[in-house]
């Protein structure tokens, strides 16, 4: 987890600064989109190891606590008899553990990262998808939308016209 956070607060403080950096040429909008597209992809990644480390850190500290608690029950005398009765105990552990963690402040804006970084890398992904379509005769989203709006118009405006028709037939 502490080398995921360093190598995301380095990645931040240079690559991504470089990235981010202006450029020139002919295919300049291009080739700012694929960088910007590559930074939230690894700023997505970073957060989502991130997220996957702390639950996992979680887990085996939770598992450690139970197989010691495990052994001291067995000197005792104490442990469950049989595997549901262990998995029952190790599930209600576990459960104890996360809701925890799921608790803090820390975990609940690590979501908010991961969600944000999530919807971000979506949303550019989705743009450089489509200046990429756009060599291909494949019709983009953004042209789908746009003809579904307009047959949506063209639909309305004939409805209001057949009533308008409708209401003159009637007043003649």
């Amino acid at each position: 987890l502490g080398f995921i956070k360093l190598w995301r607060y380095n990645y931040e403080k240079t690559f991504s600064k470089f990235l981010n950096s202006p450029t020139m040429g002919i295919n300049r909008e291009y080739l700012e989109r694929q960088f910007e597209s590559m930074d939230t992809f690894v700023k997505y990644i970073t957060i989502l190891g991130e997220f996957s480390a702390t639950i996992l850190s979680v887990t085996q500290e939770t598992i450690g606590e139970v197989l010691k608690n495990y052994m001291e029950m067995l000197k005792d005398g104490t442990q469950p008899k049989t595997f549901k009765e262990f998995y029952e105990y190790w599930s209600k552990e576990i459960d104890k553990a996360y809701d925890k963690l799921f608790s803090t402040d820390d975990f609940s804006k690590l979501i908010a990262e991961l969600t944000d970084a999530t919807m971000i890398f979506k949303m550019r992904l989705d743009e450089l998808m489509e200046d990429y379509l756009s060599f291909v005769p494949v019709p983009t989203k953004t042209e789908m939308d746009s003809l579904y709006k307009t047959v949506y118009e063209l639909k309305k405006e004939l409805k209001n016209t057949r009533k308008e028709l409708d209401e003159l037939k009637q007043d003649m």
